[in-house]
């Protein structure tokens, strides 16, 4: 038994890309689970200001988001009561030469 339907979209190059995966491929692969009508996306953003458009997508589908690793802009994450965030305070998290 289907509970939910769940992807995962890696929203950063991975040791398999060919170089064709860029930011618009993502878009596009995260229009398609949109379309399939996923229940929820899981998603790592590399640059924190990126995630606007994919939001605007996931609400128009009312389809919640869970990011993590890299926290979206406090001004992204208050358009919508059905996003949420797992990791660090993004704010604290680009020390350079720290962990």
């Amino acid at each position: 038994m289907e509970w939910c339907k769940l992807h995962f979209f890696w929203w950063k190059k991975s040791k398999w890309d060919t170089g064709k995966t860029n930011k618009r491929s993502k878009v596009k692969q995260i229009k398609e689970a949109i379309e399939a009508k996923y229940d929820v996306l899981v998603i790592n953003i590399v640059e924190r200001s990126s995630a606007t458009k994919i939001i605007d997508m996931a609400k128009k589908a009312d389809i919640p988001i869970l990011f993590f690793n890299r926290q979206p802009l406090d001004v992204d994450m208050a358009r919508w009561d059905k996003l949420y965030y797992v990791g660090l305070d993004g704010a604290i998290c680009y020390v350079a030469g720290s962990v």
